[in-house]
């Protein structure tokens, strides 16, 4: 193939969402050809083309203005908030990417717009205050795409860096664009290969890919979050569980039990976090329809104190998914049977259980959520 008349055909972006960024597709002089470059990981270089034979199925490339890159220079593309697509080399576009995300408010695209760059500082820096999108849940969907942008970008290396025959590793490179993100309940993310031809799937080790993408995409978005609310003015903290909040929300919501010492807080505080509950809105919403009273009563024959109460109302809204989310620890089997045996209490009573909203996953998209 002759590389000197191929030419920029536009971007498939890794994402529904805008703004995003995504992969730079190159065509031939014919224009039936559809290539994306292989790069080496390690140092950026482009050694070759791999030609997308799938895209057919996928919705049409976006088209490009493209910012004078030769074929053999690593290229990005951006996407911006009108849909128009911009392409170069890292040193090109540099310029037109900082202008979008001095105008951008969204975190999560200028997560994606620093990780590019290679400006290690700010994308630590952005990477703590998408905390704030995640609690707002504004600007999630930027967020999705990043997350999803990385995951993608995990896997693409994965399987590039494999030890494949050149043939085996380019069918599979070939259909990675059909693979599917899906995340559970508290934003683990696994891959969905339904789409895929059964005979390439033994070929991707979801296994290791969903662990690699677990420890460099979710755990630091995950830390960041913690981190940053923990060094957040406490005054403009919108109800983060801690001791102090979760206890104040308690009285409020159940009653004052002069019991209750703050280690006791402080350990319910730190489960109901493992469990995915960053702030006390989510815990609300939750068990807002519970009658703690009345499931009290149906658990034990009698009213028990604030915390089990609590529990109680928290495991009745849950129904099966408490037990998915509740850290419990290898030797609390009697625990784990404890709570089963409640919940089967409330189900032989009549009580509708798992009818809670659970707290969004961290990655999720809310149908109100508003571009950028």
């Amino acid at each position: 193939m002759n590389y000197n008349k191929m030419r920029i055909a536009g971007i498939l972006p890794f994402s529904d969402s805008r703004p995003s960024f995504g992969l730079v597709v190159f065509t031939d002089h014919t224009g039936s050809t559809r290539l994306t470059q292989k790069i080496e990981p390690t140092n950026g270089e482009v050694t070759g083309f791999y030609e997308l034979e799938d895209l057919n199925s996928r919705d049409a490339i976006l088209p490009s203005v493209d910012l004078n890159s030769d074929f053999d220079q690593a290229v990005f593309g951006s996407v911006n908030t009108k849909g128009e697509c911009f392409t170069g080399n890292v040193d090109n576009i540099r310029k037109h990417i900082l202008d979008q995300i001095s105008n951008s408010c969204n975190h999560a695209y200028r997560l994606q717009a620093y990780a590019i760059l290679d400006d290690q500082i700010s994308t630590r820096d952005e990477l703590g205050k998408t905390s704030a999108e995640i609690n707002s849940r504004a600007g999630s969907r930027a967020l999705k795409a990043f997350v999803d942008s990385a995951a993608f970008s995990i896997m693409w290396e994965f399987v590039q860096s494999s030890n494949f025959p050149k043939e085996t590793k380019d069918s599979v490179l070939d259909v990675l664009f059909l693979v599917r993100f899906r995340r559970d309940t508290i934003g683990n993310i696994s891959l969905d290969l339904s789409s895929i031809d059964p005979d390439l799937i033994p070929l991707i080790n979801c296994e290791t890919i969903e662990k690699l993408i677990h420890e460099n995409v979710v755990m630091p978005v995950r830390s960041a979050v913690s981190a940053h609310n923990d060094n957040k003015d406490k005054s403009v903290i919108n109800d983060i569980v801690d001791p102090h909040s979760l206890k104040s929300f308690l009285e409020r919501r159940i009653g004052v039990d002069y019991r209750i010492g703050k280690f006791r807080y402080a350990e319910l505080a730190k489960i109901l976090r493992d469990m995915g509950f960053y702030d006390i809105e989510s815990i609300e919403r939750v068990i807002r329809h519970q009658n703690d009273d009345n499931l009290s009563h149906i658990a034990t024959g009698n009213r028990q104190g604030q915390i089990n109460r609590f529990e109680f109302a928290l495991l009745a809204a849950l129904g099966e998914e408490f037990f998915v989310r509740y850290p419990f620890r290898p030797d609390e089997e009697w625990l784990h049977s404890y709570y089963r045996n409640i919940l089967d209490r409330f189900v032989a009573s009549g009580v509708a259980v798992g009818t809670g909203i659970a707290q969004p996953d961290l990655f999720d998209v809310a149908e109100e959520d508003v571009e950028d």
